[in-house]
């Protein structure tokens, strides 16, 4: 940054922001390395399901559409075998 673009409001930002970073800073330096894998292993497994799930609906969808699009006398003769083994009970 040029030091003639510096302006008070942009120098009050930038002292702003380091004032965040070092609040992170000793947050982190603070907990413990255990504490830290946790939270990692956490959001690394929240991810993993949410991506799973995602593929899961998506499968769904898939399947839901397959199963409309069958020829109507696949359907019925998947059903014919149930009713004949009633028939013969």
């Amino acid at each position: 940054m040029k030091i003639w673009s510096l302006t008070y409001e942009k120098a009050n930002k930038i002292r702003q922001e380091l004032a965040e970073k070092t609040k992170a800073l000793d947050d982190l330096e603070a907990t413990s390395p255990t504490a830290l894998w946790v939270a990692d292993l956490t959001s690394s497994i929240e991810e993993a399901l949410d991506e799973r799930d995602h593929f899961i609906r998506k499968l769904g969808r898939k399947s839901s559409v397959l199963r409309t699009k069958q020829p109507r006398g696949v359907r019925e003769r998947r059903q014919q075998p149930k009713e004949l083994e009633k028939d013969i009970d």
